[in-house]
């Protein structure tokens, strides 16, 4: 299993920000046309490893969440971000006895993994805290739990690709003024490709639980 900077290395991809198998960068992710681009197909052999992937969802929602007001990707005054954040933080803190999104000390945040699968089980909860779509939100959970669950099994990549299909055409239609993160534009756009190219099923992540 690769993260997501081990397989930049592998195929040589210069910015955590590019997608390593289209080469895209954040500024056309949201492109309607962005599934007919051309492909690395070598770098399919790389699979999908959702390692992480719990985590980096729930910051993309997170992150969307904080600049609803503004609607814009890059934050120019910090006064914005922190009040966004810190109400969304205790509202999330109060009904989950959890932090979101706190600095730690040293370096990293609070979001752990047994953080973001609360953070999806839970969706009314966390799209009421955060003013999140609903329907994208329990999308993302559907996903993550088909590429997590799927260990033994191949995943059905016709009904998987309307599903990843769908929830790319919600994204854009509602939140298309923030730049879709790289690691959830290569599950939507590139899934079901690397799953029907690669020889073995989705491995499952591993927790990363505070220690």
């Amino acid at each position: 299993m690769f993260d997501g900077k081990v397989v930049n290395n592998l195929t040589e991809t210069k910015s955590n920000a590019t997608c390593n198998l289209c080469g895209i960068t954040p500024n056309d992710m949201n492109a309607a046309n962005v599934a007919e681009r051309p492909v690395n197909e070598a770098n399919f052999t790389c699979g999908l490893a959702p390692l992480h992937y719990y985590i980096l969802y729930m910051e993309c929602c997170s992150h969307i969440s904080y600049r609803h007001s503004f609607e814009k990707w890059t934050i120019r005054e910090a006064d914005d971000k922190i009040t966004s954040l810190e109400v969304s933080s205790l509202k999330m803190k109060k009904r989950f006895g959890l932090d979101l999104d706190k600095p730690k000390q040293g370096s990293g945040n609070s979001n752990y993994e047994s953080f973001a699968r609360t953070f999806f089980a839970k969706s009314d909860v966390t799209t009421e805290i955060l003013d999140f779509d609903k329907e994208l939100l329990y999308n993302f959970h559907d996903i993550l739990r088909i590429l997590n669950n799927n260990v033994n099994e191949r995943i059905n990549t016709s009904t998987f690709k309307e599903l990843l299909q769908t929830t790319f055409d919600q994204y854009v239609k509602l939140y298309g003024w923030y730049k879709m993160p790289v690691t959830v534009h290569n599950v939507l756009v590139h899934g079901c490709d690397i799953i029907e190219d690669f020889d073995l099923p989705v491995m499952d992540s591993e927790s990363d639980e505070e220690p």
